[in-house]
C-alpha cells in the first residue's frame, strides 16, 4: 500500500486591517466567518510500502475568496501575491490531488487539513472529492504510541526523533509534507506497524459543515426545547440559550418530574444552504446541576453581565 503525506497552507484575513474594506465589501462577506481559511498551497509526497518517495506534488492555489494575500501568511510560507495570482484554481487543484492520492492511504499531521478540505469544498460550492482510500492522523497516532500527555508539534517530533530539517523552510506546505514523511518512516520503525486507519469515504462523504457563530434569533421556534424530554411537561430555563463558538448551550428543569437537563444545540449546513439541527441533551443530578449553574452564573457576573433569568429570546 502506498502512502500520500499531505500538508496544506491557508490564506485568511485574520489580523489584517489594510485590506479591511476589500474584505468586507465582497458579496459573500456576511458568511465569511464560516470559512476563515482558503487553501493557498497543497504539498504532498507519495511513498511506497518501504517509505521511498515515488512522486511529489506542490501546487499554489489561486484564491477566489481571499484574493488579497495576508502579509503574515506570505512571511510565514514564502508565498508571494504574484505566485498566488498565477496559481491553479481550486477545482483543478482538487482534481490533481485526487488523482495523486488515488489508491493510497492519506496521512496528515492532525485533522485540521482534512477538515479544511471539506470546508473549502463547501465554500466553493463544489462536491467533495474522496481523497485516498483510507486516512490516518499521524499526530494522534504518535501521541498514543509514545504515551505523550500533550499534543506533539511537528517541530518537537522532528527533534525527538533526531530528524534534521531546515527550520527556515517549515510552514512551506511542500517542505512540511516531506518532513512529515520522514516522521512517518521513523515512527513506523520505532513504534511498529501503522494501524488505526479510517475510511476516507466516511470523512469526505459528508457535504455538510458545522456552522460557527450561531445566532439565537436565527434558530426556528420548532428547534427550541419547550417540553421535558422524559415526561413531556413544561420546562423552565435556568440558563437561557447561550451561544459559544459553534454550539448553543442551555440548562432547564422540568416542572412536572423535576428532572434537570443540560442541552447543546449545533447546526450543520449543506451546499444548498439547508440547515440541520442537532441536540445533545443530558439529564444530570441536582447537585451537579446546581454546581454547573452556579459556575456559569459566576462567570457571567465576572464578565459584566447579569445572570440569566431563564427567559427565552423574543422575536
Amino acid at each position: 500500500m502506498d502512502y500520500v503525506v499531505l500538508d496544506l497552507e491557508f490564506n485568511n484575513m485574520q489580523g489584517v486591517l489594510a485590506s479591511l474594506n476589500d474584505y468586507l465589501s465582497r458579496q459573500n462577506a456576511p458568511r465569511r466567518h464560516q470559512y476563515p481559511n482558503e487553501i493557498i498551497q497543497i504539498g504532498a509526497v507519495r511513498l511506497n510500502k518501504d517509505f521511498d518517495v515515488v512522486e511529489e506534488l506542490n501546487l499554489i492555489v489561486r484564491n477566489s475568496f481571499y484574493k488579497t494575500l495576508n502579509p503574515y501568511i506570505s512571511l510565514m510560507t514564502g508565498i508571494t501575491q504574484e505566485q498566488m495570482d498565477e496559481g491553479v484554481y481550486y477545482p483543478e487543484a482538487m482534481e490533481r490531488l485526487a488523482a495523486f492520492s488515488e489508491g493510497a492511504a492519506l496521512i496528515t499531521w492532525g485533522l485540521s487539513d482534512l477538515l479544511e478540505l471539506i470546508r473549502n469544498a463547501h465554500m466553493h460550492q463544489l462536491p467533495m472529492t474522496i481523497m485516498g482510500t483510507r486516512y490516518l492522523d499521524l499526530q494522534q497516532w504518535m501521541m498514543l504510541r509514545s504515551g505523550a500527555h500533550q499534543t506533539p508539534s511537528l517541530k518537537g517530533t522532528l527533534d525527538a526523533l533526531a530528524i534534521q530539517v531546515d527550520e527556515t523552510l517549515l510552514h512551506d506546505g511542500f517542505y512540511d509534507a516531506k518532513a512529515t514523511a520522514l516522521v512517518l518512516e521513523a515512527a513506523a520503525r520505532r513504534y511498529g506497524p501503522l494501524d488505526g486507519f479510517k475510511n476516507s469515504a466516511v470523512l469526505f462523504g459528508s457535504d455538510c459543515v458545522v456552522i460557527h457563530g450561531i445566532r439565537v434569533r436565527d434558530i426556528p421556534d420548532g428547534e427550541i426545547t419547550m417540553r421535558c424530554p422524559l415526561c413531556g411537561a413544561e420546562i423552565s430555563y435556568d440558563q437561557s440559550l447561550t451561544p459559544t463558538a459553534h454550539r448553543i448551550h442551555s440548562m432547564y428543569h422540568c416542572n412536572g418530574c423535576s428532572s434537570q437537563f443540560m442541552e447543546e444545540l449545533s447546526v450543520k449546513e449543506n451546499m444548498t444552504g439547508e440547515r440541520t439541527y442537532f441536540k445533545k441533551i443530558r439529564k444530570i443530578s441536582q447537585e451537579h446541576y446546581g454546581y454547573i449553574l452556579a459556575q456559569r452564573r459566576q462567570k457571567r457576573q465576572e464578565e459584566g453581565r447579569s445572570p440569566s433569568k431563564g427567559t427565552r429570546r423574543k422575536k
